[in-house]
């Protein structure tokens, strides 16, 4: 308990305390690096919010037994300028976690499963562009139950090449960018979703799949991928605002960038362009405006579908 003010420097609190008759409550205080490492299995409660003055200056770490809870209905927020590791169970409910920080940021999730995910995350690293200090690396699929915010910074995917999966909007600020890896990103959940990117040359989030419980992404501004795959029962709306569905990607068959089979709103003046740089097959679909722009020099054959609904 705190009643006074503590001053962390660059310490670490460490909570190690199993509790017979209950769950371990959490002061609300400020703190540099958190950490959760009980010898057994416990569960540790939020009681505030982690964020403006009691935001965390250094890293928050979850231990193998140890699950950090943000409470149901209270949904406590957590801010940190260091790295999160997740080797133990967070219990996201409906909390955000932001990422603020001036250096390197890591992310090591845990992998997949219940106890992994985030709720709505927010990256907002403005260390110098173009350098380490602006990164946000992943460690481990990197599983988003809510919104996903690209305010500032840079999520570097190329490190570990981990899948991202996203169940509700994706926003990517006018200060984001991502550096896609091998993994896939991929929308799921249920419902109806945005994806949004406000960059000038807009990011490459790398192979896209949208594959949830009958779940619908509908652009809310121009964007960019390698592949993007709409699964059967799935949907992909292009808006009639002159958005533009940028696919780098090449390839032919099942290796082909854009793959509906799903369903295809394609609006009344959106454009799908193709840049990619080997021979590519063109999803048979009815589209608004094809555009057919190889990135670099060369000259890639486009085949276009032959079926009946290519308009």
């Amino acid at each position: 308990t705190v009643t006074g003010t503590l001053t962390p420097g660059t310490s670490t609190v460490r909570y190690s305390a199993v509790n017979s008759g209950g769950n371990v409550n959490v002061t609300t205080t400020t703190y540099n690096s958190l950490q959760f490492s009980p010898a057994s299995a416990e569960n540790y409660d939020l009681t505030g919010n982690l964020t403006v003055s009691n935001a965390l200056t250094g890293s928050l770490t979850i231990g193998d037994n140890a699950t950090l809870d943000v409470v149901n209905g209270s949904n406590y927020g957590i801010t940190l300028a260091g790295d999160w590791s997740n080797s133990g169970l967070f219990s996201e409910r409906n909390g955000t976690v932001t990422f603020n920080s001036t250096t390197q940021q890591i992310i090591t999730t845990g992998g997949g499963g219940a106890g992994r995910y985030f709720y709505a995350l927010t990256l907002n690293n403005t260390g110098t562009d173009g350098t380490a200090n602006d990164d946000i690396v992943i460690s481990g699929d990197l599983n988003i139950d809510g919104t996903f915010t690209i305010t500032d910074g840079q999520l570097r995917l190329d490190t570990n090449n981990p899948n991202v999966n996203t169940a509700g909007a994706v926003a990517i600020g006018a200060s984001g960018s991502v550096t896609k890896g091998t993994g896939t990103w991929t929308f799921d959940g249920s419902g109806t979703s945005t994806w949004t990117d406000s960059t000038a040359s807009k990011q490459d989030i790398g192979a896209v799949s949208i594959n949830g419980t009958t779940k619908t992404i509908n652009l809310a501004s121009s964007v960019k991928a390698t592949s993007v795959n709409v699964a059967a029962s799935q949907t992909l709306g292009l808006a009639s605002s002159g958005y533009t569905l940028t696919l780098t990607g090449s390839g032919t068959g099942a290796s082909r960038p854009f793959i509906v089979s799903g369903t295809l709103n394609e609006g009344s003046n959106s454009i799908v362009k193709f840049t990619g740089t080997a021979a590519t097959e063109i999803q048979a679909e009815t589209y608004s405006v094809l555009n057919l722009s190889p990135s670099a020099a060369g000259s890639p054959t486009y085949t276009l579908g032959t079926a009946g609904s290519q308009t």
